[in-house]
């Protein structure tokens, strides 16, 4: 199972008649608290140390900043 919480932040600005800018701010992965999402549970030979080496880990948090003009 995998739990991610992704949140945007958008404004509008009026630019007087019918401009427009639309700033937008996203982030992804809010929680993150970078949990495997798979082990490795079996043993390997000596020195090759993959046991519980994480198969998957939860994406890492993201920023993006965007803007619309609309005009």
């Amino acid at each position: 199972r995998q739990t991610q919480l992704d949140v945007r932040l958008t404004r509008i600005f009026r630019l007087g008649g019918m401009t427009r800018i639309q700033g937008k701010f996203d982030i992804f992965n809010v929680l993150n608290a970078s949990d495997p999402q798979s082990i490795s549970t079996t043993y390997s030979a000596p020195g090759m140390g993959t046991w519980l080496r994480p198969g998957a880990v939860l994406i890492g948090r993201m920023f993006k900043f965007g803007a619309q003009l609309d005009f």
